[in-house]
């Protein structure tokens, strides 16, 4: 989940200082607030909705970033318990994703299955949606309950695809490819000022673009002597290697 949108109010823009002052408390371990855990709760789901555990390299790297959320989510939990804080009913039911229970915990009830959302909801709603978020001014926080169950529908990543593909969002991808080929090394950061996402909820999606291309044998940038890896920098801040396969 992109931490400026979620931090963001409508209507009511934090300032630099208070945006400062939340990302702190954001990256506080020892902040056992309802607060972040929103924060750390909506990344690590982000990632588990996108998770396809179909073995590609793609899906081995959010695989990673989730089990890193996890343990991110269970020190909270353990740290809130030590504390003597009230745990509420999302972090009792909290539970780490596995390819077994995932099905069950991300797929729709039977009345909810990808066919009735499909029919309760049109591809105009979903643009609509999609057309909000565009503003990192619109968060998570403000969802209406019709937004809620748009936003976590298995049926939004393929929405956001035509959305993205309807809009052009993509068209940086070619070059932000070309630039990480021949600098070898990219920080997050770098490639998004090539991207140059509407928002910064669209800003992950243009990020796996550009790994889906060194990485999928289907990818115009995929190359058998050469591999993507995806690293961890400071503050959180991914790091874009090509380099070739031992």
């Amino acid at each position: 989940m992109n931490r400026k949108e979620e931090s963001i109010y409508i209507g009511e823009p934090m300032s630099d200082k208070e945006f400062e002052a939340y990302m702190e408390r954001m990256d506080d371990p020892n902040d056992l607030s309802d607060e972040r855990w929103l924060h750390i709760f909506c990344e690590w789901l982000n990632h588990c909705m996108d998770i396809n555990w179909d073995g590609s390299y793609y899906d081995s790297i959010l695989i990673q970033m989730k089990e890193g959320h996890e343990s991110e989510i269970k020190g909270f939990i353990d740290r809130r318990i030590v504390g003597g804080r009230n745990l509420t009913h999302d972090m009792k039911t909290w539970m780490v994703v596995t390819k077994e229970n995932h099905k069950d915990l991300f797929i729709e009830p039977e009345d909810e299955k990808e066919e009735n959302v499909k029919l309760r909801f049109s591809k105009e709603q979903y643009f609509e949606f999609l057309k909000k978020v565009e503003s990192d001014n619109y968060t998570p926080n403000n969802y209406t309950k019709e937004e809620k169950l748009i936003s976590t529908g298995k049926s939004i990543r393929e929405f956001k695809r035509q959305y993205i593909r309807k809009w052009r969002f993509d068209d940086s991808v070619p070059e932000a490819c070309e630039m990480l080929t021949d600098e070898k090394n990219m920080q997050e950061n770098e490639l998004l000022e090539i991207l140059k996402p509407p928002s910064k909820y669209y800003a992950q999606a243009l990020l796996e673009r550009v790994i889906y291309h060194f990485t999928n044998p289907n990818g115009d940038y995929f190359r058998k002597t050469h591999q993507l890896k995806v690293r961890e920098g400071a503050k959180n801040i991914q790091i874009f290697v090509v380099d070739r396969k031992d």
